[in-house]
């Protein structure tokens, strides 16, 4: 537990520091305000951040200290995790746009490098661009470089020399400017808009895409094994709801009715159907009790979010809504003249990111029946695949990843680019190996952000036969 709020107050700092860069950053290069931040106004920005902080977590969780309904609770965890996420959206174009800027002073930078090691004259440049002559120059060559002649009184000390003109003095009195600053700060402020807008666009078309109505993914499945069937069979796949944050009872309900309104032999749920702690949990179990009888049941398995809910309370939650929970077990259909081998398995919970160990897989898979037939595995977590190929699984369902929630098409003819790819080498749809299939659904609900960007929610319907339909 300890950890626990030691890495909360790590990423809490954290975000705070990344306000911090972005206010400095649109301070100074929207606002052309260069001049440092003073450290009065620093300690108030930085104590104000906080604070919002703080509100709007308690605002967007179950808060003790501010009683609002839950529409109102999630319209806040929306608005505020939006606002981290276009923090962070903003962070990487100002990092991106002082990287362009650094390239090009330093491309501006080495023709004067260059002629300085030949040995060339050297002509010393105002932040502005404006060429300035050195102390020892008459004022009569300040007009040969293009500015404007001083009065004698102000640039003409008492014993007769040019008193040099300060920075700023060269720039109101400069008539013909090199333009090399005025266009790194046109390009930073310009740049910054853009950034804005760009990231306020992200924010609007990433909220829209979470909330849209999932759509229905219908895919075939032949395997020799299931040659005997009477008829096909349909597997009615859903995951990921994270009931609580982003996702309430509402959408719950919504779902549900589109669930019954398709025809299938069976649901199967895998995994991450509560998001954590503060989910109000038994509020689902009237609502996921409408779900109706399938021949084969309403079938589920725990992801790591179910267990970080209380496994306990996700336990009672659905096995009260009549929802059959597979815990490290396997149950057997059959239909026509074949098996069909169903297991469900724990998710292992610890090393959320990159965990890739199940220490309960050899015992589990002793226990899978030794009759013929296809052998489905229901996992949270997909890392499982390789171990569930080697050991003869011939389809794999699972999720945990929601696609990333942000797909950047192009890149991959085939599926874009997840942003799950950085954590996961399974992010989203089919993977086979010569012997088993998975497939890895995108998920319904949301986490860290209530965005979705080519990543829609997802409903997936299997179609298992034994050979393709003839036409």
């Amino acid at each position: 537990m300890n950890r626990f709020f030691m890495f909360l107050w790590a990423l809490g700092s954290l975000t705070v520091l990344c306000q911090w860069y972005v206010f400095v950053s649109v301070r100074k290069f929207l606002f052309q305000a260069y001049a440092p931040v003073t450290r009065s106004v620093a300690y108030s920005v930085l104590t104000l951040l906080a604070l919002l902080n703080l509100i709007g977590i308690e605002l967007s969780m179950e808060s003790r200290w501010f009683g609002v309904a839950a529409d109102v609770q999630r319209v806040s965890a929306v608005v505020f995790f939006s606002y981290l996420g276009l923090i962070i959206v903003l962070c990487i174009s100002f990092v991106f746009l002082k990287a362009v800027d650094q390239i090009v002073r330093v491309a501006q930078l080495l023709p004067g490098i260059t002629s300085k090691l030949a040995g060339s004259s050297h002509v010393a440049g105002s932040e502005t661009g404006c060429v300035t002559a050195s102390r020892s120059t008459e004022i009569k060559d300040l007009r040969n470089i293009g500015c404007q002649e001083s009065s004698p009184e102000n640039d003409l000390t008492s014993t007769g020399r040019i008193r040099p003109l300060p920075i700023k003095d060269y720039q109101e009195n400069c008539t013909n400017p090199v333009p090399t600053s005025l266009s790194r700060r046109t390009f930073l402020k310009w740049g910054t808009v853009t950034g804005i807008i760009t990231g306020a666009g992200v924010v609007g078309k990433g909220i829209a895409g979470a909330y849209q109505r999932p759509v229905t993914e219908q895919l075939e499945v032949f395997h020799s094994g299931l040659a005997g069937l009477s008829r096909p069979l349909k597997l009615i796949h859903v995951t990921d709801f994270h009931l609580g944050l982003f996702y309430g009872t509402r959408e719950l309900e919504d779902l549900v009715e589109t669930l019954n309104s398709i025809d299938g032999d069976a649901v199967v749920l895998t995994g991450d159907i509560y998001h954590s702690p503060l989910s109000q949990v038994e509020l689902s179990t009237p609502v996921l009790n409408k779900l109706r009888p399938r021949r084969m049941g309403n079938l589920a398995v725990l992801g790591n979010h179910d267990f970080y809910a209380g496994v306990s309370r996700s336990v009672a939650s659905l096995e009260g809504a009549s929802i059959r929970l597979l815990r490290n077990e396997w149950i057997t259909f059959r239909q026509g003249n074949v098996n069909l081998h169903i297991g469900g398995i724990d998710d292992p919970v610890a090393n959320w990111l990159w965990g890739e160990q199940f220490p309960a897989f050899t015992s589990f898979m002793e226990m899978c029946p030794d009759s013929p037939g296809l052998k489905i595995l229901l996992s949270h977590r997909p890392a499982i695949f390789p171990q569930a190929s080697r050991s003869g699984i011939d389809l794999v369902l699972s999720g945990h990843t929601h696609g990333g929630q942000i797909i950047i098409p192009g890149i991959s003819e085939r599926k874009g680019y997840s942003l799950a790819a950085i954590v996961s080498p399974f992010t989203h749809g089919w993977y086979r190996t010569a012997t088993s299939s998975m497939y890895l659904n995108r998920g319904i609900g949301l986490t860290f952000v209530p965005w979705r960007i080519n990543c829609p929610p997802e409903i997936a319907v299997l179609h298992l036969s034994g050979t393709k339909a003839k036409g």
